[in-house]
């Protein structure tokens, strides 16, 4: 229960920005990004076709940490897809597809291991409790706002150090200690102190007369 409620919270944090990542920074049409998700659900039909012989293949327990694994891991395309459009796109169709086939994993063997590891007289109880955690319209509603503001808060510190980043190197780049040597060998740099002293070599020193 602890595990899909870690995987359900930071999940919501996940949902609450990429659809304005997709269309903000990858300048996806929302068109595209319909089939995106769409391919989820492609992926949640084929898993649930092979998660029965998955399980005897290697085990529920097995399963269900595999289909944990598939579930989120393949999310972090999102934040790596760049590059040519066709190319992003197919990394965020994999993501969407491997995710979904993982969801579908990861729900129908929690479902067979509370059915095989939990007494019947607990049954109900266990599963009240799970599904208060992770259905519970109200419950679910408290943790979608939660996550969406930590995810919030989160992309604007890591967003806000992005963008300082770039003023710094495009500052760095623009300054005169970032010049190439001249052909007497001085840089930007030292042409700079010389102006300010008016030595030779400097545009600003008068001649005589």
């Amino acid at each position: 229960m602890a595990a899909a409620a870690t995987l359900n919270f930071f999940y919501l944090m996940f949902a609450a920005l990429y659809l304005l990542y997709v269309v903000r920074v990858l300048h996806i049409r929302p068109g595209l990004v319909g089939v995106l998700i769409g391919a989820g659900a492609i992926g949640a039909v084929l898993g649930s076709l092979v998660t029965k012989r998955l399980a005897v293949r290697i085990g529920t327990g097995s399963a269900y940490a595999a289909g944990c694994l598939l579930y989120t891991a393949p999310l972090v395309l999102w934040p790596l897809a760049h590059g040519a459009m066709p190319l992003v796109l197919a990394m965020l169709f994999a993501a969407e597809f491997v995710s979904g086939f993982g969801l579908m994993v990861l729900d129908i063997t929690i479902g067979v291991i509370f059915a095989a590891i939990i007494p019947d007289t607990l049954r109900s109880r266990v599963t009240g409790a799970f599904q208060a955690v992770n259905r519970d319209p109200a419950a679910r509603h408290a943790a979608r706002r939660a996550a969406g503001q930590r995810g919030g808060t989160a992309a604007r510190v890591v967003g806000g150090h992005a963008r300082r980043r770039g003023r710094v190197r495009a500052a760095a780049a623009h300054s005169p200690a970032a010049l190439p040597a001249t052909r007497g060998g001085r840089s930007g740099a030292s042409l700079t102190r010389c102006r300010r002293a008016g030595r030779p070599g400097s545009s600003s020193t008068r001649s005589p007369g």
